[in-house]
């Protein structure tokens, strides 16, 4: 007798009921707020990932050479292939309000709610960088949130990457990326180990205790600028502001 795969798993009808149910209110949801749908193909060539999204999420694919030698992969997230199919249509106009629900892969250790192929819906707005596109995603979110059931249960939290650039630059780091990954990845190693490589990337203490204060504290946007000199800040709060 043949075992399921690890990390895959099995979806009987009474399962598939309910899921259902909850991909047709996200679905809805999506339309509701005039978004078209589309559908990513399973495959893609491996470089569209090597290029798009570094060798971290390389390493979790699940890729292979065909018999043609094209070396392909088991899609491991969707916005590189979005973006694909937006860049080879240029007729389509823009803005662009564009939405899927694809299956993806990615092989990495198993744990509780997360598993090797999962079922993601994806909404995404091209060609408009304004904070209200910002906004219009994040209520979409919520709409599918409070149509499923889950009204009042949920907290939104807010970031925003420009803002948290200029920080970085002030702060005097330069390798902006790097920057990111730490912030990423802060709570995933010591404080200890977060602090000796802000102060590599800054070039000193101050600017890494600045920067482990932000991570660590809660801040309600409007107490921001009383608690980060506004050299920090640089006029990017007032578009946050406006997207809370």
């Amino acid at each position: 007798m043949f075992e399921k795969v690890r990390g895959f798993r099995d979806a009987y009808p009474e399962e598939m009921k309910p899921r259902q149910k909850i991909f047709d209110l996200m679905r809805q949801s999506a339309i509701k707020f005039c978004f078209n749908q589309i559908e990513i193909p399973s495959l893609e060539y491996l470089d569209l990932y090597r290029i798009k999204s570094g060798d971290e999420l390389i390493g979790q694919t699940y890729s292979f050479i065909d018999k043609g030698g094209r070396e392909l992969t088991m899609v491991p997230e969707a916005t590189p292939s979005v973006v694909r199919m937006l860049t080879a249509r240029k007729d389509i106009g823009r803005p662009v309000k564009w939405f899927c629900m694809p299956k993806l892969w990615r092989y990495e250790e198993p744990q509780s709610g997360r598993t090797r192929e999962h079922t993601q819906f994806n909404a995404d707005i091209f060609g408009d960088d304004s904070v209200y596109a910002d906004a219009e995603v994040i209520g979409l979110a919520c709409n599918i949130l409070d149509n499923i059931g889950l009204k009042g249960k949920y907290k939104v939290r807010v970031n925003s990457r420009k803002l948290m650039e200029n920080i970085l630059i002030k702060l005097g780091i330069s390798d902006i990326f790097r920057g990111y990954s730490l912030i990423d990845h802060y709570k995933k190693i010591t404080k200890e180990e977060l602090e000796k490589e802000l102060v590599l990337l800054s070039g000193n203490s101050e600017s890494s205790n600045i920067l482990l204060d932000l991570l660590e504290s809660e801040i309600p946007i409007i107490e921001l600028v009383s608690r980060f000199p506004e050299k920090f800040i640089d006029g990017n709060l007032e578009s946050v502001s406006r997207l809370v």
